[in-house]
């Protein structure tokens, strides 16, 4: 005893020396402080430093408690936990406890003091657990009790352990079993309870000796008292309360008062917390721990009874098993912390009506007025999101607006659901740690509470609730009508879930909601396991997207279905009824409906994109917000204008949990996927105009952008926010998050219940957060091929694990789209992340060639985009594989860019040599554009191998390695990669004549079975080009596979061209283009280049193996000889030999516009010219073109030369109104042919002779400003009549040259030039006598020709009426011409028959200037004064032309004529 007591004294002293460490964590930080469920305990052990938590910052409440540190707890209890640090014993206490052991000092002094004892074989046994009795018995000794005299050793000792400690009050607020080993979190709570409990010690025991007899007295166990104020600090109980006679002088001492006299609690129920719990308040050195409630003496979680009449106060207070106990308006109500009116409480019974699923309710009875329940404290929960993460603090917001019945009471449900905004959570804030480790829109359920009365609250609690997951089976309704039922559980799976208070939208699942949820439904549960939300339940109305139409008979009629997909991206198959349109109808695949459940007819459902619905279409105009730019949606948008209004508004708010929806559509116009995307997204306004495959201004029959307004009450109004917006084109990223590549096709698995097919695959499946698997096995009725990207839709069956609905994607031009490829080379050194394809090697998922020729390149092919960093245009088949998901089945262990760039360094690699498979963005108006989502390497060959590579093992045949094609050089190779699969290269080496591509055909067995392969036909090919084998066994190195090539053609080969005879001047040839042919029957071209006017033809001869020779004579075109359409063939060099013949030309073609001005002194007569040859010569020589008729020309030199083509045939046409038109011939015999506008107005012939090189022309008069006559050898109406005033166009063609020469020239008049019909006939008014002469009247007529008036007519034979004017006939017979005589002159009519023929003159000498007339008879008994055949003749049906000339003036006035109704006799 004394060694005991030298040790317990120097242990004080060492105390005095030292102070507590701060250095522990704070409860409140621990990282797993929400798996703690004795907090108070934990909190004040460890601010106490007794039961500490890690370094990592956790506590691990659920960890045992070894004999080694129940001895350092108690230790630390009795002395401190500083002063047990420092225990040193001077010998091992057990044999097992060495000096250096870390509890050998605690466990020292634990045996010193006899409150430990070892195991007989000498060892204590440091690191075995303890069970809960055995540490109670060391606890107990720690408060004084004796073992021997409490029998705490021996048989039965733990039931005596038992009893003391229940007495003690040790096992308070615990449930555990004894002799179970002893957890952390437990060995706090009994070390609280330790704290609190009242030391003992024992009286009496004093030994009698009487002689031989010795009497040993009883010892009495008393509580320790004190009237000191120490005594107070935690129990503050007065002695009397144990029945000590000292009265109300002392207190009894607990063993922290004792041991810890800075520790202080407030005692039970003397606190409340924020709750309105009473409650425990710890504080040490002042400063407060926190505030713990005690345990209250009822606690409900669930719905005790429904609080309607039926149901009594008494059936209540039973089932609350309070009867006998009282509430008064003294009894305190808190909800979440707010006090509420007790006033109307009055029976026990009535706090039933508090109780709810997932609503806690404590009832705390009053210790000193019997059977009173002083506290009724209520605890809602209520689910939330996180809003916003901060650096220093996180935002919640309530889930989707609140509960279902915010604010409302729901019939089946006491209290109304509690909805409140909370307080963001601070950094320092109990949650903080958890909340600030989710992201946004994670879901929390929170118990708030309110320190405030409401005005405010803070987050209590936080939780992530748990979720549950499987077919919704059953609900459970209560109520007696139609209008007072509602849902208040629910079975999932096999699992029966009460909902909670709060939920959402779950008192509406009723039966035929049951009906329309296909797929698991996922609850979200509080942690009583009541249902807060259901997630997937099928609505029976709202909105969705069309995909497609179907029809299937159905009781004898054939019903129309509509197949898509609500707005959460559930599939929906809707039976519309027997009267539906379908694709009839005015909703097409890709629109946004609303639909709900059909109440008349066979239809179980009917669709409307009415805007009373909540279907509105986007905004497609002009934005005066934005300077009338198109419209468009920014992501910074909160609010999306609509094209109809809805009241007065077209701008409604953006609900916060808007989806944006992209429809894909496939080529038949249905849609082929949706990809949905929360928050609001930036859509371009070509985005937003865009429908199936149109635009929305492009008399497109779809809805072009779409949005849903939040109906409320089945109603739009004005806080309707916009749900979702459906716009008609594929999102700016390549989409893979749904994609799957098939590595393998395993083959049938069995059949569904409907008889369908059921196949095994193994794929390389792609999810929302990357690679899922890249050898996952799934189930499909979808029949697809290794090598196949499909979208995938996970779907239930209940005979098949990952069942899914599978849909091939192969195209280009999307934002997700898919292709083969070899890969070429890197454009950037320093970036391996940007990679070219090669345009040679694209193809198809189908292996259809993806070439420019076909029009079917993706538009990666595009050169320009700035935005790669390797120039704007040099952009051409470049891809980014920055962001891609990588799955090499080549087994070289390429998962990265980086990977496959490390690899190319290896010796004998190259990317030619790499064959990939890949979902890329190929739309060029995206963001995204070029970006790979997700590559297969299908294979990697080195340089080294003859028959395999790298990329799998290699493998041998007969039908592999080298062979003779076509005249061609082949190397076929093989290798199996880690799928089983089988690529085969073939390897092309071009012949030294050959150019272009090969084309060629292929076949291949494995293991004799015929190969599937992608257009193996004779297709154009690489030189390097692999082939996937399809539909052929699983292979390994030891498989046969053999492959054919057949029909090896090159699509171009080469030529020599050689020149003989060329002795007349330079000749070039060139075959094709630069001496390459297009192989072909009708593709060969020659094209010869001569010195002009040398050659005049020239004889081709075409040699080539295995064709037979030909010849051919070569055309002579526009500068050049030609060959066209000689047959080339695959075989080998082409040879061609030209021989040139001299004589002709191929004359070069002119165009020209306006006339040229001979220079003067230019047209000479040559030497030894005759009349008919007179200036011939030195018009020709001018240079093509139109000419005014030279002036050096002199008409003199050349009269009665009617055979030059310069003369005009005498002196009435002037030089003035003709024109030249030279040209070249070509030397050969052919029919020149000139025109006039067309032919209309002029044509002409000129004959040539072969042999000829010269230039020619044709002299014409276009114009008779000048000239008394007018005339032209060839036709038209230019034959007798000039030309009107304005432009007009000629061409010279040859038979065989083709044109030679066209232009245009202008004509300018002196004189007019009026038009047929003869204008009706004028009447002159006032009858015509001496005083008013006819004449007078004429001549105020217009100009021009007209009828002869009969109201002029007049008798021939009244001579002495000198104003008559002379006619004979009928006044029709007769014409008027109308003009004005520009000065005084001889003036000159004349008449011309179509023909040229002149039929009539007439002069009129010294005619005086002003306005004047000639009238003449042309039809009937002819009687005029001038001469011609028409003098004594009449003019028969025709056309004929007139023209007025002045001798001074020129042509005054001309026209046509027609003369109808006169036919020749």
């Amino acid at each position: 005893m004394k060694k005991f007591l030298s040790l317990v004294l120097a242990v004080i002293m060492t105390m005095s020396l030292v102070t507590i460490s701060a250095s522990a964590a704070e409860y409140k930080d621990f990282t797993d402080k929400d798996e703690i469920q004795y907090e108070e305990a934990v909190a004040v052990l460890n601010r106490l430093g007794i039961i500490t938590g890690y370094s990592e910052g956790d506590f691990r409440p659920e960890g045992e408690l070894t004999r080694g540190a129940a001895a350092k707890i108690i230790v630390s209890l009795l002395i401190g936990p500083e002063a047990a640090n420092n225990v040193s014993p001077t010998t091992a206490p057990y044999k097992d406890v060495p000096l250096d052991h870390a509890f050998a000092g605690v466990i020292a002094y634990c045996k010193t003091a006899g409150i430990i004892s070892g195991y007989k074989d000498g060892s204590f046994q440091p690191g075995g657990t303890l069970t809960g009795y055995a540490f109670s018995k060391m606890l107990l000794g720690a408060l004084g009790y004796k073992s021997d005299v409490e029998h705490f050793t021996g048989s039965g000792w733990n039931m005596n352990v038992n009893a003391r400690a229940a007495e003690a009050g040790l096992f308070d607020r615990l449930s555990f079993k004894g002799n179970d080993p002893v957890n952390r979190e437990e060995a706090a709570q009994l070390a609280l309870n330790t704290l609190k409990a009242t030391l003992v010690e024992y009286t009496g025991g004093m030994t009698v000796t009487t002689g031989d007899a010795t009497v040993v007295g009883a010892q009495t166990r008393t509580y320790k008292i004190s009237n000191q104020e120490y005594a107070t600090h935690i129990r503050n109980r007065k002695a009397s309360q144990v029945g000590n006679a000292t009265g109300d002088t002392h207190y009894t001492v607990e063993f922290g008062e004792e041991h810890f006299v800075d520790l202080r609690m407030t005692h039970d129920r003397n606190a409340l917390d924020d709750f309105g719990r009473p409650s425990n308040e710890w504080s040490y050195k002042k400063v407060t721990i926190g505030t713990f409630p005690i345990e209250a003496d009822k606690t409900y979680t669930e719905q005790v009874a429904h609080n309607v009449t039926t149901v009594t106060n008494a059936s209540k207070a039973r089932a609350l098993e309070l009867t006998g106990f009282k509430v008064n308006s003294n009894t305190t109500v808190t909800i979440n912390g707010k006090t509420m009116d007790a006033s109307n409480l009055k029976d026990v019974g009535q706090i039933a009506d508090y109780t709810d699923n997932g609503t806690r309710v404590e009832v705390y009875i009053d210790e000193d007025v019997a059977d009173w329940v002083r506290n009724i404290v209520v605890v809602k929960t209520q689910l939330m999101e996180v809003k916003r993460l901060g650096k220093e603090s996180v935002s919640l917001d309530l889930y989707d607006g609140g509960s279902a019945n915010k604010g409302k009471n729901v019939y089946g449900f006491n209290e109304k659901a509690l909805d409140v905004k909370v307080d963001n959570v601070e950094i320092d804030d109990a949650y903080y740690t958890l909340l600030s480790g989710l992201k946004v829109g994670d879901l929390v359920a929170v118990v708030p509470v309110t320190t405030d009365g409401g005005s405010s609250y803070t987050v209590a609690k936080a939780y992530v609730p748990e979720t549950v997951s499987g077919s919704l089976k059953k609900v459970t309704t209560y109520g007696n009508s139609a209008t007072n039922v509602n849902t208040i559980g629910v079975t999932v799976g096999d699992t029966a879930y009460d909902v909670a208070l709060w939920n959402k939208d779950l008192v509406d699942i009723d039966g035929q909601k049951l009906d329309v949820t296909t797929k698991d439904v996922t609850l979200v549960l509080d942690e009583y396991g009541n249902a807060l939300l259901a997630k997937d339940v099928g609505a029976t109305s709202d909105f969705m997207v069309v995909g497609s139409y179907y029809q299937n008979l159905v009781n004898g009629k054939l019903m129309t279905y509509a197949k898509g997909w609500d707005i959460s991206g559930e599939e929906l198959d809707l039976n519309l009824g027997s009267k539906h349109k379908g694709y009839g109808s005015a909703i097409q695949p890709g629109d946004l409906v609303f639909y709900t459940n059909a109440t008349s007819g066979d239809a179980d459902w009917t669709l409307s994109d009415s805007s009373e619905k909540g279907v509105f279409d986007v905004y497609t105009g002009k934005d005066s917000a934005a300077n009338n730019a198109p419209y468009s949606i920014k992501a910074s948008n909160s609010r999306i204008r609509t094209e109809q209004t809805f009241g007065t508004d077209d701008n409604p708010w953006i609900d916060k949990g808007i989806k944006f929806i992209y429809v894909t559509f496939n080529d038949d116009g249905d849609v082929d996927s949706i990809n949905i995307k929360n928050g609001v997204q930036a859509a371009s306004n070509s985005e937003l105009a865009r429908c199936y495959n149109k635009v929305h201004n492009d008399s497109c029959a779809y809805n072009a952008a779409q949005l849903a307004l939040k109906l409320k009450d089945n109603k739009v109004t004005t806080d309707s926010t916009v749900k979702a917006v459906v716009i008609k084109n594929e999102s700016n990223d390549a989409v893979a998050s749904n994609m799957l590549y098939v590595v393998n096709y395993i083959g049938g698995a069995g059949k569904t219940e409907n008889g369908d097919i059921v196949y095994e695959y193994t794929v390389a499946m792609n999810g929302a957060n990357g690679l899922i698997d890249d050898e996952m096995t799934i189930y499909s009725t979808k029949k697809l091929s290794r090598g196949d990207w499909a979208r995938y839709t996970e779907v239930k069956n209940d005979d098949y694990d990952n069942f899914y609905k599978l849909s091939a994607v192969d195209q280009r031009g999307r934002a997700t789209s898919t292709m083969v490829a070899t890969l070429k080379s890197y454009p950037v050194t320093n970036n391996k992340s940007l990679v070219k394809v090669d345009s040679t090697k694209m193809f198809g998922i189908d292996g259809t060639a993806l070439t420019a020729a076909k029009n079917n390149e993706p538009k990666i092919s595009i050169a320009k985009d700035n935005n790669l960093g390797v120039g704007d245009d040099m952009a051409a088949y470049l891809i980014s594989l920055r962001y891609a998901v990588w799955v090499d089945l080549t087994g070289n262990g390429i998962d990265s860019y980086d990977d496959l760039a490390d690899l190319m360094d290896e010796p004998g690699y190259n990317l030619s040599r790499v064959r990939v498979s890949m979902i890329f963005n190929d739309d060029s108006s995206k963001d995204n554009f070029r970006q790979v989502a997700m590559i297969v390497v299908q294979s990697v060959t080195d340089n080294s191998s003859s028959n395999g590579g790298s990329s799998g093992s290699e493998s041998s045949g007969a039908g592999l390695g080298t062979a003779e094609v076509g005249n061609t050089t082949i190397n076929r190779k093989a290798t199996v990669n880690k799928a089983g699969e089988v690529i085969v290269t073939v390897n092309v080496t071009k012949p030294s004549w050959a150019d272009g591509d090969p084309s060629y055909a292929i076949a291949a067995t494995v293991d004799g079975v015929s190969a599937k392969i992608t257009n193996d036909g004779v297709t154009t090919r690489g030189l390097n080009d692999s082939f996937l084998l399809k539909d052929v066994p699983t292979a390994d190195d030891s498989s046969d596979i053999r492959v054919t090539v057949s029909d090896l053609t090159w699509s171009k080969v080469k030529a020599n061209v050689e020149v003989t005879g060329a002795t007349n001047g330079a000749v070039s040839a060139v075959a094709g283009t630069n001496n390459v042919l297009v192989v072909g029957s009708n593709t060969g071209t020659l094209e010869i280049t001569a010195d002009t006017d040398k050659y005049t033809a020239a004889k081709v001869t075409v040699k080539q193996a295995g064709q037979n020779d030909a010849t051919y004579t070569a055309t002579k075109g526009t500068g050049k000889f030609t060959v066209n359409n000689f047959e080339v063939v695959s075989t080998g060099l082409v040879t061609i030999t030209v021989e040139m013949t001299a004589g002709t030309k191929i004359p070069n073609k002119v165009t020209t516009t306006g006339t040229k001005t001979v220079t003067a002194g230019t047209i000479v007569e040559g030497e030894n010219t005759t009349a008919d040859t007179a200036y011939v010569d030195s018009v020709k020589a001018l240079d093509a073109g139109v000419y005014e008729f030279p002036t050096d020309i002199k008409q003199s030199d050349m009269t009665g030369a009617t055979n030059n083509p310069l003369y005009r045939g005498g002196t009435d046409v002037d030089d003035s109104d003709c024109l030249i038109f030279v040209f070249e011939k070509s030397g050969k015999a052919e029919t020149y042919t000139f025109t006039i506008d067309d032919g209309d107005a002029y044509t002409e012939n000129l004959e040539a002779s072969a042999g000829v090189i010269t230039n020619s022309f044709f002299h014409v008069q276009v114009n008779n400003n000048k000239s008394a006559d007018f005339h032209n050898s060839g036709r038209g109406t230019m034959a007798t009549m000039a030309l009107s005033e304005g432009r007009h166009d000629y061409v010279i063609r040859g038979t065989e040259s083709g044109i030679v020469a066209e232009g245009s020239f202008t004509i300018t008049k002196s004189g007019k030039t009026v038009t047929d019909p003869v204008p009706v006939s004028k009447e002159i008014t006032t009858k015509v006598d001496a005083t008013n002469p006819a004449k007078d009247e004429i001549k105020k007529w217009n100009d021009g020709a007209y009828m002869f008036p009969a109201a002029a007519a007049g008798n021939s034979s009244d001579a002495a009426d000198k104003g008559k004017l002379w006619i004979g006939g009928d006044a029709d017979d007769n014409r008027i011409f109308k003009f004005n005589n520009t000065a005084e002159q001889d003036v000159t009519l004349k008449i011309y028959a179509e023909d040229g023929e002149l039929l009539y003159w007439e002069t009129v000498k010294d005619m005086a200037a002003g306005n004047q007339f000639f009238y003449v008879q042309v039809t009937g008994a002819a009687v005029n004064s001038g001469e011609g055949p028409m003098q004594d003749g009449n003019l028969t049906d025709g056309n004929y032309t007139w023209t007025v000339y002045g001798s001074v003036s020129g042509m005054l006035i001309q026209g046509p004529m027609a003369i109808t109704g006169h036919p020749a006799a």
